[in-house]
């Protein structure tokens, strides 16, 4: 009765998180769904509390109609296998056995959120800021945004702290972006070939510290003549173009062909849970890629002071940009698993209870075996028997 009243003021208590969990697994997070215990949970709490009650007292009850002065006289250690293994016993083990499996699949989710985050991807994430700015707020259009984001850029890089700042469209590490199709790759014509895209701008391979191989990356000389330039990872030269040499080759997308002018090594850009996958780096051609560019600031030291400048700084440049999203690298990558930590909250607190109800199982059932051997402990101290 006491658990039952425990239990419905603890859901009581979690209507409001509770939501917050199921959102993150839910297929249809729109779907309301209610969390406050109604009649038909307090009849059902109310109805397991009366089963658990009378399955626990009818069985000891029957036991006890079958005494037998003589077989309790004798040794409880001399008891066959039934005994050993008595419903009571089977329980406990149980709840022994399921409470350590819910505990150990806790301490392996944990681990392997870790090792997501501890996953090498190519490159340092630890001192790098991640700046999404809106510049048609600011009061850019179309026309100029492409001015605006290279002072905006010229500005960031001048600042106490700032190794490098460079432009790509979107911030890395922060979801699953998919893959693109074309069938005008040169020595693959005619046959889709699927491979991952982003648009990157001048420095950004720089900022991000991942080397360049062959060639180089683009410039703002490349950007202004509207030049279309690409470059590629690894992987993507691998499976494409296999021993050959990749440089001055040509790529159509979208109607636009972009010559590779540099070959980096692979990186996880995309998410870490995954291994790096064929990427075309193409230069920016689209208009929302200038009104909403996205800068990559690599740090000198650690990345949070820069942050704190890169704010001060955007908020100096127009009151509006002081609403631009300023996050470090790592706090973007903690928020791509955001869904996975609220499940594994919610894990962390049935695995707490659980070992909570272990241990307290397995008191109670140590404290039984003891109390059955007591009298017997009693009758060889009394025959001279000695403690070991």
């Amino acid at each position: 009765t006491l658990g039952a009243l425990v239990a419905l003021l603890v859901l009581h208590g979690s209507a409001r998180i509770a939501p917050a969990l199921v959102t993150a697994i839910a297929f249809n997070p729109d779907t309301p769904i209610s969390f406050h215990p109604d009649i038909r949970v307090v009849a059902f709490a109310v109805g397991l509390t009366l089963l658990v009650g009378v399955g626990s007292s009818v069985p000891p009850a029957l036991l006890a109609t079958n005494f037998a002065p003589f077989l309790a006289l004798k040794d409880a250690g001399a008891v066959g296998w039934r005994q050993r293994w008595s419903p009571r016993r089977t329980l406990v083990v149980g709840q022994v056995a399921g409470s350590l499996v819910l505990l150990c699949g806790v301490v392996l989710c944990l681990r392997a959120i870790q090792r997501e985050l501890d996953q090498d991807v190519g490159f340092q994430p630890e001192s790098l800021v991640v700046t999404s700015l809106d510049l048609e707020q600011a009061g850019y259009g179309p026309d100029t945004a492409g001015v605006g984001g290279e002072e905006t850029r010229r500005r960031l890089s001048v600042l106490p702290g700032v190794e490098a700042v460079g432009l790509i469209d979107g911030p890395p590490l922060a979801w699953e972006r998919g893959g693109v199709v074309t069938d005008r790759l040169e020595g693959h014509e005619g046959i889709d070939v699927t491979f991952g895209l982003f648009e990157v701008g001048p420095r950004c391979f720089h900022a991000l510290g991942i080397p360049i191989l062959e060639g180089r990356e683009a410039t703002p000389a490349d950007v202004a003549a509207g030049r279309r330039v690409a470059i590629r990872i690894e992987s993507f030269a691998r499976r494409y173009w296999p021993g050959q040499r990749v440089l001055g080759k040509v790529i159509e997308y979208l109607k636009e062909k972009h010559e590779i002018i540099g070959l980096v090594r692979d990186a996880r850009l995309e998410t870490v849970r995954h291994a790096p996958q064929p990427t075309a780096f193409l230069s920016p051609g689209f208009t929302s890629f200038a009104l909403s560019p996205t800068f990559i600031v690599r740090a000198k030291g650690h990345s949070g002071p820069v942050a704190n400048a890169v704010r001060a700084e955007l908020a100096q440049i127009h009151p509006r940009l002081r609403e631009s999203s300023v996050q470090t690298l790592r706090e973007v990558m903690d928020a791509s698993l955001s869904a996975q930590r609220r499940v594994l909250d919610l894990l962390r607190e049935m695995a707490a209870v659980a070992l909570g109800l272990t241990l307290l199982g397995t008191y109670g059932l140590m404290t039984y075996l003891v109390k059955q051997r007591t009298p017997k402990i009693r009758i060889n101290r009394l025959v001279g028997a000695r403690r070991l």
